[in-house]
């Protein structure tokens, strides 16, 4: 009989992910939910009858390992350091499948090592690297269980053997940097009709600007300002969410746009609910993501969803997968200039219908429950 664990954290994603399983395989699905502190109260996650709550602790990680050998396959959602010790400690045949997040590569330095700022945002934050770059060095304990930490990192990657991501194109690009030794195994969190829940009839109703998704360095914000300073914005709002991240990398931004865009700045600061939230995008016609590792792809694929001109860096490979698919996505580099006459216009009817087609081809529940079925069925030899 086939019976499969998840190891995960508190997070937003797991409800898809268990809705999506139990669909698959119902009643075959036991989910572990590691928080460091036993009095934590969940934020995103509901109590299912399949749900444990377990405390990040070394007695936690021995009955993990007892009870390991016992299925049929082990779903990591995101890989932490816990989860590489248990990787690492398990017998060579365990099933492991590792749905990425992107922290656990792109946050480590040692594995990838594109650059992920642009030159605007490395000379204008470079002040903060070296701020921790020296509190590292002067913490000598720090950087030996780092480096530890890092070795596991990698010794636990190259023990798995399936690799979950909603696209290839991420999964080449790892695979390319010899960061991978696995087999891909499209997986996603994202069904169409989770992302467009309560507002499948929304279209764009304003002419306003979206820029990234959160309070982080890789949004590359700074070269996105230095852009629009240049084209005819005119009394469009420039709307920058702000509110999860980094709180210095925020304040700094805050600053930064009262220089470069005082009249059009509008930074979201506060945490909205989902509905208001929504209202507020949905009056932007323009949503400018520059990050040049992927990130934020439930935002970009609600963006298309209701018309929104999305503009991507080249480099990023959401943008890759997006163009092999013939949605209607746009270059920063090529496409947000002067010259072009369509910088700020939503999609028209026929690109946003053509969008919504294929998304719902792509991410339809019915089509990735068949997908998901038979990629696990495959693994697991039926």
């Amino acid at each position: 009989m086939t019976q499969i664990l998840h190891i995960s954290i508190d997070d937003k994603f797991i409800e898809s992910a268990n809705w999506q399983f139990e669909q698959i395989y119902p009643g075959s699905n036991k989910f572990y939910i590691i928080v460091r502190n036993p009095e934590y109260e969940l934020q995103y996650v509901k109590i299912h009858s399949n749900f444990e709550i377990l405390p990040e602790n070394t007695h936690t990680l021995k009955r993990i390992l007892n009870e390991i050998n016992g299925y049929s396959l082990v779903v990591l959602h995101g890989l932490d350091d816990f989860r590489c010790r248990i990787v690492l400690r398990s017998g060579r045949n365990v099933k492991f499948l590792w749905s990425f997040w992107g922290y656990e590569v792109y946050n480590f330095h040692p594995y990838f090592k594109k650059n992920i700022y642009g030159s605007s945002t490395k000379r204008r934050f470079r002040y903060l690297i070296k701020k921790s770059f020296k509190r590292r060095i002067a913490d000598s304990y720090y950087d030996v269980v780092k480096k530890v930490k890092e070795t596991y990192r990698f010794r636990a990657i190259k023990r798995i053997e399936y690799f979950g991501f909603p696209f290839e194109e991420e999964f080449t690009l790892l695979t390319k940097l010899k960061i991978l030794n696995s087999r891909y195994i499209r997986f996603t969190y994202y069904p169409i009709e989770f992302i467009i829940k309560d507002h499948e009839n929304a279209f764009i109703n304003g002419q306003n600007i979206l820029i990234g998704n959160s309070a982080t360095k890789s949004n590359n914000h700074l070269e996105i300002f230095e852009i629009l300073k240049k084209l005819p914005i005119k009394e469009r709002k420039v709307i920058v969410p702000l509110s999860y991240g980094d709180s210095g990398y925020s304040n700094e931004i805050l600053k930064l746009n009262l220089e470069l865009l005082p009249e059009n700045f509008e930074p979201l600061t506060k945490f909205y609910n989902l509905e208001e939230y929504n209202e507020i995008i949905k009056t932007c016609s323009v949503f400018i993501m520059n990050s040049y590792r992927q990130q934020g792809i439930g935002n970009i694929f609600a963006m298309l969803w209701m018309g929104a001109r999305v503009y991507l860096d080249e480099r990023n490979t959401t943008y890759q997968y997006l163009k092999r698919k013939n949605f209607s996505v746009f270059s920063i580099s090529g496409d947000l200039t002067s010259t072009n006459k369509n910088v700020f216009e939503p999609l028209n009817r026929t690109e946003i219908n053509t969008n919504r087609e294929i998304l719902k081809k792509e991410l339809s529940t019915e089509f990735l429950k068949s997908e998901l079925k038979s990629q696990i069925d495959s693994i697991l030899n039926k």
